[in-house]
């Protein structure tokens, strides 16, 4: 059985990761508890509260093996200069008049809205290994968008 390729994130990315699955583990035992009531209270088929109990830890247990794969997998990744852009790195971009900022994430804790881009997303793959100055071209279907590369930190 081949292994499993490796999950890239930034350090911020894996460190929220972690914290969600560290929630999940403590707040496990009380929803094992709050099912546990809820199945003294009698017939389980007309127990709305069992039911509700069951399904919340069922989604739990669930959502705790989603995330305990995703940290077997994961790759902490830090842009180490400032030169090129690579995973980690904070890009400023000028589309004509306009400039915005990336930080180019992994592709799980990628929010285009908070200014997180995923290194895997069209316009991430054009700009790594780009340099200041250089322009990366994103060709769309209908369209072509020119970004020319301002800045570059770690």
């Amino acid at each position: 059985m081949p292994k499993p390729s490796p999950i890239f994130y930034t350090q911020s990315g894996f460190k929220t990761l972690q914290e969600e699955f560290d929630a999940l583990e403590v707040k496990r035992p009380e929803y094992v508890n709050e099912l546990a009531k809820a199945a003294e209270m009698g017939d389980r088929s007309e127990n709305a509260a069992y039911k509700y109990a069951k399904q919340r830890l069922r989604q739990t247990d669930s959502r705790i093996r989603y995330l305990q794969k995703l940290l077997n997998r994961a790759v902490i990744v830090k842009a180490s200069q400032s030169e090129f852009v690579e995973i980690g790195s904070t890009v400023t971009l000028k589309k004509g008049e306009i400039e915005i900022t990336y930080q180019i994430v992994g592709g799980n804790e990628s929010d285009p809205s908070k200014g997180l881009l995923s290194y895997q997303s069209p316009l991430g793959q054009v700009l790594l290994r780009k340099k200041v100055g250089d322009e990366a071209l994103l060709k769309l279907e209908e369209r072509s968008i020119l970004y020319a590369i301002v800045k570059i930190s770690v």
